[in-house]
Order: C-alpha cells, then structure tokens, then sequence
C-alpha cells in the first residue's frame, strides 16, 4: 500500500484495519473510537454506504477505498494485491 502501515492499515499510520489518518482499530480517517467512523453508519462501515468491514465507497469485504473485493485496497484489485 501506498505509505507505512500496519496489519491491512491503508494510506497512513494507522493501526489495524485504520485508513488514511490516525485511527484505533478500524478507525478511519480521523480520531475514532472503535470501529467509530466520521458519520452515521452501520456495523463497520465507514464514510458511506457501505457494507460490513468497507471503508470510504461502495466495497464488499474488507475492501477500502473503492470498488475492490477481498482484502484490496485502493484499486481494482483482487486478493492480498496492493497498488
């Protein structure tokens, strides 16, 4: 992925399963609590429609940051495959 992280951590220091920003675990973008997320969402979803575990967009699984399935981030990826 883009940038220093940590276990599945997307676009930023974050911790696991955070993206892009400092965050506790599944935190996005922001200072959350856990599996807070800047907004109103439901069971681990973060900044968006989405569904369990998917972050920032419409993503299945543990995608995050776009239309990505399995553990991809970032891009049209499939399985553990980063940018």
């Amino acid at each position: 992925m883009q940038g220093d992280f940590n276990s599945y951590g997307m676009q930023g220091d974050s911790n696991s399963f955070g993206m892009q920003g400092g965050s506790n675990s599944y935190g996005m973008q922001g200072d959350f609590n856990d599996y807070g997320m800047q907004g109103d969402f439901n069971s681990y979803g973060m900044q968006g429609d989405s569904n369990d575990y998917d972050m920032q967009g419409d993503s299945n699984g543990y995608d995050m940051q776009g239309d990505i399935n399995g553990y991809d981030m970032q891009e049209d990826f499939n399985g553990y495959d980063m940018q």
